[in-house]
């Protein structure tokens, strides 16, 4: 198994789910900051939750570190098509077919990661509205539906 050409492959999906979450749940400034707080708070309990595991290891590096980050602040969510999110998540199980029994866990990472961010922030003031919108439903339903979870 290559590590770091999975990784590669499912990293720009995994942004992607991301900038999708981001997009539907169209808050504001404040309520992107909180997003942001939960993705790093997923992020930074993960690295003990998949220990010995190279797969997620390798992608819980690869999305803290520089690619991640600059994948992240390439992510234009005015031009984000939540159709082509989908179709990129659709495709995982061809990037994870060599993965072996390591892959197990990523398609439940991706969706804890979008539920975490689409419960953290609402509309309203300061992001403190209702937390997951019809919009953000939609697409963890949508999310899960591709994942097959």
């Amino acid at each position: 198994m290559d590590v770091q050409k999975i990784v590669q492959s499912l990293l720009p999906i995994i942004i992607n789910v991301i900038g999708g979450v981001m997009k539907s749940g169209e808050s504001g400034f404040w309520g992107k900051l909180r997003e942001g707080g939960a993705l790093a708070s997923v992020l930074s309990g993960a690295a003990d939750q998949f220990k010995g595991n190279s797969l997620m290891e390798g992608l819980l590096g690869a999305l803290t570190g520089d690619a991640g980050k600059n994948l992240l602040g390439s992510l234009d969510l005015d031009n984000l098509d939540l159709g082509n999110v989908m179709n990129m998540v659709g495709g995982l199980d061809n990037v994870l077919a060599d993965a072996g029994e390591e892959a197990a866990p990523v398609k439940g990472f991706i969706y804890d990661v979008a539920q975490k961010m689409a419960g953290a922030a609402g509309g309203g003031v300061f992001g403190t509205g209702q937390k997951i919108n019809p919009e953000e439903q939609s697409f963890l339903d949508d999310l899960k539906g591709q994942l097959g979870l």
